[in-house]
């Protein structure tokens, strides 16, 4: 994949063209489990919002409903879709399966802090809700 598509550049001519679908969509897809760059699109939506050509209060709505549906999604499959899935997922990102073994142990020690603090952490907020559902935690 190359990085030239997830360019700071490339998101901000995507959400000129899409506006608050660029950033719902960014969001949710971040949250989902797919590795997007959701601080940067968090980011030029506010910018967006504070040069008055999006309305912040819908730039937040965006990005809380894109975060909640998202990893409640993103939930859903790791406990439908399981360990199969995750296998399959990490393949393509070139993550082998010891170490997608060693990641799921160290989140099933911690998994309530592990999704409370990925919040806060790039890589693991990608993966928190997914693995979340894989390691089988309560929904609430």
């Amino acid at each position: 994949m190359s990085l030239e598509l997830i360019s700071l550049e490339n998101i901000q001519k995507v959400a000129h063209s899409y506006g608050y679908w660029a950033i719902f969509l960014g969001i949710l897809l971040e949250n989902l489990g797919i590795p997007l760059p959701g601080e940067t699109v968090t980011l030029v939506g506010g910018f967006l919002a504070g040069s008055d050509e999006l309305n912040f209060w819908l730039v937040l709505g965006d990005a809380i409903m894109g975060a909640v549906i998202g990893g409640t999604c993103g939930y859903w499959i790791g406990r439908v879709s399981g360990w199969p899935f995750l296998v399959k997922v990490g393949s393509i990102f070139r993550i082998s399966e010891v170490r997608l073994l060693t990641i799921k142990d160290q989140f099933s020690q911690n998994a309530a802090k592990a999704v409370f603090f990925g919040r806060f952490l790039a890589l693991l907020r990608v993966f928190a809700a997914p693995l979340a559902g894989i390691a089988e935690m309560p929904f609430g």
